[in-house]
């Protein structure tokens, strides 16, 4: 009887992408990249960028200051409310001029442990999945470039499923 080969994860197999890279047209690419980031990075007013992360961080500051002295002045039932049921402060989170959010409000904990369970119950649909055949899943995330996106898919839902529409 023959001896069985071991097999080897990841399997060389399936690393076809080696065998046929085209590395002048890769040379090309990674040039027309770096000269593209390169104008963006000269057009860009680093004193204004800089200025403005500076008052960003001000804002931030004085928000923080602001919240923690509000919730300091609320009485123990409230204050108990308040991590339970989360803020109702909503007007915060957002900063004049700003495209996004500050921050994320804080739901309290009723809520924050019903968003982890949802988490958890996608991670082991996700993980269900790829279990079944997770060498040839881990084979496809090394051969097929886009496979590494399906992983992220969980952040994706997360996002999707923290907007207000989503309730």
């Amino acid at each position: 009887m023959a001896k069985m080969e071991k097999m080897v994860y990841p399997n060389p197999k399936f690393w076809k992408a080696k065998d046929n890279m085209n590395w002048k047209k890769q040379g090309e690419n990674a040039a027309e990249f770096l000269g593209i980031a390169w104008k963006l990075l000269k057009a860009t007013d680093w004193k204004k960028f800089g200025a403005d992360r500076v008052n960003d961080c001000k804002a931030d500051f004085e928000r923080v200051k602001g919240e923690y002295a509000d919730f300091m002045a609320l009485d123990n039932n409230e204050k108990w409310d308040r991590v339970v049921n989360g803020e109702r402060s909503l007007g915060r989170l957002y900063r004049k001029g700003a495209m996004a959010t500050v921050r994320r409000e804080w739901r309290g904990v009723k809520d924050t442990a019903y968003d982890f369970y949802e988490w958890g119950k996608l991670w082991v649909m996700l993980l269900g999945t790829f279990s079944k055949d997770l060498i040839p899943a881990l084979n496809g995330a090394l051969w097929y470039r886009w496979m590494i996106s399906y992983f992220c898919c969980h952040g994706f839902m997360d996002s999707a499923c923290a907007a207000p529409t989503c309730a």
